[in-house]
């Protein structure tokens, strides 16, 4: 785990699954001791305006496969998979950037792609890689506009 951790520190962007890979072995190591730690399933949120609600959701599918390699429970592997299954926003609800929203939609549509044919995997590993690519799907779509969807910085070419 430490070897990986060091990883995870000299990363030089999100697409890198090493994180996911840490997480995973603290399932492996659950799994090996025969222990599932009782990890309370997130409350799906609720939120008034589409956009809002929608991020909140992914949020949520987020937490539900975080928690299904940590325990492992394949039942919130599932229950997460079904949740990123959400349809995807439509242009017309995102934030209006003419350079920018046509290229937010497509990995929009393509995080929920990845989820749809996520549901067949079966063993860690390829968890491990698709949740790497999810949380890299969602870093891609922030990243390209910080002071709209991001953490108040502008994309830099």
């Amino acid at each position: 785990m430490k070897k990986s951790a060091a990883v995870v520190a000299e990363a030089k962007d999100f697409k890198n699954a090493a994180t996911a890979m840490v997480i995973s072995y603290c399932g492996t190591c659950h799994t090996a001791a025969k222990v599932s730690p009782a990890i309370p399933e997130a409350p799906k949120p609720v939120a008034e305006s589409a956009i809002a609600a929608h991020m909140m959701d992914n949020r949520w599918t987020t937490d539900l496969l975080y928690q299904s390699l940590v325990m492992p429970s394949e039942e919130r592997w599932q229950k997460g998979l079904a949740a990123a299954q959400t349809t995807p926003l439509a242009e017309k609800d995102l934030p209006k950037d003419a350079k920018l929203t046509k290229e937010v939609a497509a990995l929009e549509k393509k995080v929920h792609e990845m989820a749809a044919k996520a549901r067949t995997a079966t063993d860690l590993g390829t968890k491990v890689a698709f949740y790497g690519e999810y949380i890299a799907g969602c870093v891609g779509c922030h990243e390209l506009h910080g002071k709209v969807w991001g953490p108040g910085l502008p994309k830099t070419p």
